[in-house]
Order: structure tokens, then sequence, then C-alpha cells
């Protein structure tokens, strides 16, 4: 039987940065992921991802996101390839929207630079934008868009330069652990290791039944839109990435990106709970986009062409929205690093530095507390997974 000083389970955004960073550290590392490396089946894919660092989901995200920002940067120095775009992030919402009062508050408290428009300067300043009287919105010039796809291979690429090893299309069916070590079970054999990182996104409520959580797992839509006229005011030197929160609950809240060749991206939050991340049906149903055509004809009118492509991926949430990065009580060797809740991909590079980091040193450099599993009662048995919370933006 082989044997590890480490064992990473899943090659997403979490997975790859974890591998990375561990063998920077010099860790004799494998990665295990059930399909191939920027597959379709999970959460890490879809051509853009925004970073925000006015951020909404609470001023405890903010010196990770910062970090995160530096190390994506880096990363792509040291590869020698573009990861991240700095196009700036515009968050927009009504008159007394929570979403901005909250990304607003995060920023005064951590001095992150912003500015606060108007609709009238959003419509001067953005011509792609189309907001109406009254909306308020906050820019983020610090933010910016990160290529998801690329960043897989990149970091994947560095775990194999400094040492790792990956084990693509091969599938974790169980894993033990005792006082010596862990052992993990695949379809293709059995390895040993000191420690294990499960980073299965979407998988990890199977791969882990005990977390004191049902983790909810929902699909989602994004969509690709041909502009009708004024093409260059998708242009990422025009057009921000964004946040818009129209008011009414999830089924009104919007993001997307700007145009990298694509055409730009537009998506919602009305997902849909799935019972398995294996069992994901993957034909978009017509009532999903017309909520986003309704809105980009509103809000984006020039864009509102013919859809180009369309695709589809999953959203893994805790109850509080939240990260957890924590080791798993009971099970000192074994690190869980997700669900990251639908907002986590542009923190997996700073969050593979902190799994390295949990795994060698025993504890990390930023606070991780308010990711602990320590903070959910142990769970009992309920039906449907845990209640519905107001959306996280991507």
């Amino acid at each position: 039987m082989e044997r590890w000083e480490a064992i990473v389970v899943g090659a997403g955004a979490m997975g790859t940065s974890a591998l990375a960073h561990l063998a920077r550290r010099g860790v004799r590392a494998l990665g295990v992921e059930q399909f191939s490396l920027n597959h379709a089946h999970g959460s890490s894919h879809g051509r853009t991802r925004l970073l925000r660092t006015v951020y909404a989901e609470g001023p405890q995200y903010v010196p990770w996101v910062l970090r995160a920002r530096e190390l994506w940067q880096a990363l792509e120095a040291e590869t020698h390839r573009e990861l991240f775009r700095p196009t700036g992030i515009l968050q927009l919402g009504g008159p007394s929207g929570d979403q901005l009062d909250r990304a607003l508050a995060s920023a005064r408290r951590r001095r992150v630079p912003h500015a606060r428009l108007t609709a009238a300067q959003v419509r001067e300043r953005f011509p792609a934008f189309h907001p109406a009287d009254g909306t308020r919105a906050v820019f983020d010039p610090g933010g910016g868009v990160l290529f998801p796809e690329r960043c897989l291979a990149a970091h994947a690429r560095v775990a194999e330069e400094r040492g790792a090893r990956w084990n693509f299309n091969e599938r974790v069916r169980a894993w033990s652990a005792d006082a010596d070590g862990v052992t993990v079970e695949t379809s293709r054999g059995d390895y040993r290791a000191d420690q294990l990182v499960i980073a299965a996104g979407a998988w990890v409520g199977h791969l882990v039944p005990s977390l004191p959580f049902h983790p909810l797992v929902e699909r989602q839509s994004v969509f690709w839109f041909e502009p009708r006229r004024n093409e260059m005011e998708f242009a990422p030197e025009r057009m921000p990435g964004f946040t818009w929160d129209a008011g009414g609950g999830p089924d009104r809240y919007f993001y997307g990106t700007p145009d990298f060749g694509d055409g730009p991206k537009f998506a919602g939050f009305s997902g849909h709970p799935v019972a398995s991340a294996d069992r994901v049906p993957r034909t978009i149903a017509r009532r999903e986009r017309d909520g986003v055509v309704r809105f980009v004809r509103q809000r984006f009118p020039d864009a509102a062409g013919p859809i180009r492509s369309e695709t589809t991926c999953l959203f893994t949430h805790t109850p509080d929205r939240d990260f957890v990065l924590d080791r798993l009580p009971g099970r000192a060797r074994v690190v869980v690093a997700s669900p990251c809740s639908g907002h986590g991909f542009k923190f997996a590079s700073v969050i593979g530095e902190a799994i390295a980091e949990l795994v060698v040193d025993g504890r990390t450099r930023l606070n991780r507390r308010p990711f602990s599993l320590a903070r959910f009662r142990p769970r009992r048995a309920r039906p449907g997974g845990p209640r519905r919370r107001p959306p996280r933006a991507t």
C-alpha cells in the first residue's frame, strides 16, 4: 500500500490549491479526483468568477480575500498566465437593500477602498448598466474577475512541479482514520497517509456523513448573451463585474461579468436543490432561463440578444452560508475544507495556503474561527436539509 504524508480528495478550486501549497511546503502529497481536471460536474468551472474586496458576507472575510488576491497575482507571475483581471466590481441594490448596507459596513470597518455611486453616476460611468432612479451602488476598485479553468490548471501544474502526484478519474469509496494515520479506499486501490484533506465540494456530505449539519446542494444556471448593439460597452475595459440585489429574495439576485470573448455572462441565484451531486439534471428549463432574460432586458438592454451558451454548476451551502475549514471532530488527522456556500472560488488560493498551514504547522495565520465546525450543533435528521437563507454573491 502506497504511503503519503497527505492525501487531498478533490481537484476543484480548493483541492488544487491545497495540493499546490502542500507541495510548496515540501509535503509528499497525493491528489485524488473522481473526474478529470477542469470537469464541468462540480463548482469550479464557468469561465469567470468574481473577486470582491467590499464583502457583504462580513468583515471577517476581508483579510482572507485580500490575501487571496495577493496569492492569485503571485501565481500569475509564477505560471506566466493571466488568472485575474482587475476590472473592479459594481454592487447594486435598492434604496434599502440589506446586501449593500452590509457591504458598506464591511468596507468601512476594514478600510477597504470603495466609492458610492448614484444611479445617474452608474449610467454615466458604465453605459452597459441601466439602473432605475433610486438604485444605490458601491464600486469596488480592488475587485475583478478570475478565470477558473486557468486557476485550477495553474495550481495543478505547480503541485506537480513541486513533487505532488495527481490521480484523476479515480473515485474515493471510503476512508478510515486511526491513531497511526488514514486509509483511503478508491476505485483503483488503497492508500495510506499521515493526514487527509477532504475538499470534495458537493460530494462532502457523501464522504463525511458525520458533519454536524446537512449540506444543501443546489444546481445553478449561467448564461452568455450575444449583445444586440454597442458591443464595446461590455468589454472588460468598460464594464466591471457586478452583483445586483433587485429585491424580493434569492429569485431577484443577479450577478455577471463582462465579455471576454464569449459574450457578457449573467446569472441569478434561483438555485434548485438536488438530492445528490451524482444525479444532477443538466437540462436548463425555460422558466430558469426566463428570469435571467427578463433581468438582462430590463437592466442591460443592449446585451439582450440571443443566448450564446449556457451551463450549470453546483453550490453547496452550510446552514449559515459561511465556510467550513476545520479538523473533523474526533478525527484529528482529517481536515474538511468545503463547502463554501456559493461564494468561495475567489478564496481558493488562500484556503489552500491555510490548509497547508493547518497540516504542517497545526494552525493558520489568518483567523479561521468563523469557519470552524464547532459553530454547528450536532445535527438531527431533518427532511429537506437546512432552511433557506438569503443568497450570497459569487
